[in-house]
């Protein structure tokens, strides 16, 4: 109705001159109504006859980076403008112009390029363009929707990690060691020069003082250590709360999936209330698994007790398990306790108040108040520890950093 106004106008201005007897305003109605009718057809054809191509920079980005939209756009009719408006998400900010006006050339390919930001992790779907036409005057405007939808895959932020501050049983030869990575250091086999990313415990004194040089100790490969992060995302009923705990689970979750791929770990992922993914590592199996926690799609609303009873034959040949929640009663707490292989090592990162603070934020001026729950988990988290579970508790004020080493 609201694209027909001129037209309606036109209509009443030309029965108004009929009945006024008006031969100038019937001929200047009659005038534009046949233009805007001519002008539709052949705009409405025109359109037809443009073609456009997008191509996409990357189907993976990282939530705050840059994704560019490059298009390609043939004309085969006579056209005044064309304006071109990618069909985009409101989470993609552009750089600059989102729409592309232009006056096309016959067969001739246009190139243009727009850069987007993006930023919120999700799984969207781009491709879509709409092209738009116009007359010089301004009366008649036609549109189309073009093109083929992609999915893309914004990836939550990755903060880099040097090591976590969490227990890891090593399989070297069963001797439980600080460093982890996948040496054995029950033996040494030759020593290199120093390249500044190795821990310093790996520098060898005696022959950097003889060679004059930082040289560090070079240990055989063992077993590598498998890791399997274990998250509960149901916190909260509450929409924006929950949003914002999954942002904070996802980012801690892709940092330590980013870690545990430059040490070489297998690491997996098991979401409660879907299909868990098997510990592997490599390029691709990083990737599946940050898209996975970008979106949390398709999850079944499970209790952690009944998730524990049904999974329990699984959860005993996990070595090492890293437990993320909002919050743990100590009746979950026990039934882990009896489920759990006694060799399996467990920690438990609780986020009680939603989130916490990542290295660039700053404290709230405020400190919530801390549960009953969340009480008596911090009173016997230390007690439990000679069960190899380890419980770290991140209030909202507290950094991200008292979790890893950054």
């Amino acid at each position: 109705m609201r694209r027909c106004r001129k037209e309606i106008l036109l209509i009443l201005l030309l029965i108004l001159s009929i009945f006024i007897k008006s031969h100038f305003l019937f001929s200047v109605s009659l005038f534009f109504i046949a233009y805007i009718l001519l002008l539709k057809i052949l705009l409405k054809k025109g359109l037809e006859n443009v073609g456009v191509k997008m191509r996409i920079s990357s189907s993976n980005v990282i939530e705050g980076s840059k994704i560019r939209l490059n298009f390609q756009v043939q004309t085969f009719s006579f056209l005044p403008v064309v304006e071109i408006l990618p069909q985009t998400p409101v989470f993609f900010i552009s750089k600059g112009e989102r729409n592309l006006t232009f006056s096309p050339i016959f067969n001739k390919e246009d190139e243009f390029e727009v850069e987007l930001v993006a930023k919120r992790r999700g799984k969207y779907m781009l491709g879509r363009v709409k092209i738009r036409t116009y007359d010089p005057l301004g009366l008649v405007r036609e549109e189309r929707l073009i093109g083929e939808e992609k999915e893309v895959y914004v990836f939550p932020r990755i903060i880099k990690i040097s090591r976590p501050r969490i227990p890891i049983k090593e399989p070297s030869f069963g001797i439980r060691v600080k460093e982890k990575i996948f040496e054995d250091y029950t033996s040494l086999v030759g020593v290199r020069e120093y390249t500044g990313n190795e821990d310093l415990k790996k520098i060898h004194w005696k022959i950097s003082a003889h060679t004059g040089k930082l040289m560090v100790k070079e240990f055989p490969p063992t077993a590598i250590t498998t890791v399997t992060v274990l998250i509960e995302p149901f916190a909260t009923r509450d929409r924006r709360n929950e949003e914002i705990f999954l942002n904070h689970i996802s980012t801690i979750t892709a940092s330590l999936f980013n870690y545990f791929e430059f040490v070489k770990f297998r690491y997996g992922l098991w979401i409660i209330g879907k299909e868990r993914i098997p510990e592997a590592s490599g390029k691709e199996h990083l990737i599946r698994l940050l898209r996975e926690i970008s979106s949390f799609e398709d999850i079944k609303d499970i209790k952690f007790t009944e998730f524990l009873r049904k999974n329990w034959s699984t959860l005993r040949k996990l070595k090492n398990i890293i437990l993320i929640k909002k919050t743990m009663d100590t009746h979950d707490l026990l039934d882990l306790m009896k489920r759990k292989n006694p060799s399996t090592f467990v920690s438990i990162l609780l986020i009680p108040d939603f989130g916490f603070l990542f290295p660039w934020e700053k404290p709230h001026p405020y400190q919530p108040r801390e549960t009953p729950e969340i009480d008596r988990i911090r009173r016997i988290k230390e007690n439990i520890k000679r069960e190899r579970i380890n419980i770290m508790i991140i209030r909202g004020n507290d950094s991200i950093e008292r979790f890893t080493y950054i």
